[in-house]
């Protein structure tokens, strides 16, 4: 009995943890990171603030904690993407894309700072350092440059650039990087 009970108590405290992330995340939708205040959020998942109290020190944890799970999915998104089927070209060029369309809006600077960012990035980077690796046997991605700076290259020219949420402009802007890791038999002459 012991047993289930805790396990009843577990199962209660993680689903009301997710309905408080869930609020966070309503809140930044809505708002932007500024419009999560402790009420608004004990508000918004239907939970006292004794309770956020009890997990959370403020605002600011609330945030940094919402978006470490937000960073969470997204590299299980990509990790999902990139374990496809199908050629490594191809299935780079999904990763790609998934990480235009993922990136975090004018909040993203505010909220990068945490260690799980650093982590998921390293994450991030190995991903693509593998499928590159891939590509490169498959002699669809340049082998004269070594998959590790080309994967670098591509992470900085895909946070470099200005937010592009249009479909159409985010595959534009992965296309010229697709252009520069092109094998050079590759490219149209």
């Amino acid at each position: 009995m012991t047993s289930r009970w805790s396990e009843a108590v577990e199962g209660h405290r993680s689903a009301v943890q997710e309905a408080v992330l869930d609020a966070v995340g309503t809140l930044v939708a809505a708002g932007g990171p500024r419009s999560v205040t402790m009420a608004a959020v004990a508000r918004t998942a239907g939970v006292g603030r004794a309770t956020l109290y009890r997990k959370f020190a403020d605002a600011e944890a609330l945030l940094q904690e919402w978006h470490a799970r937000e960073v969470r999915r997204h590299v299980g998104e990509l990790v999902r993407l990139a374990a496809r089927s199908g050629r490594a070209w191809v299935r780079l060029e999904r990763v790609l894309l998934a990480l235009v369309w993922l990136r975090d809006g004018a909040h993203a600077p505010a909220l990068h700072l945490g260690g799980h960012v650093a982590s998921a990035q390293d994450e991030v980077h190995g991903l693509l350092c593998d499928l590159l690796s891939e590509a490169v046997k498959q002699g669809d991605v340049r082998g004269d440059i070594r998959t590790e700076v080309l994967a670098g290259f591509c992470l900085a020219a895909l946070s470099g650039g200005p937010h592009v949420p249009a479909r159409p402009a985010a595959r534009d802007l992965v296309g010229l990087v697709l252009c520069a890791v092109r094998a050079p038999s590759q490219l149209p002459t």
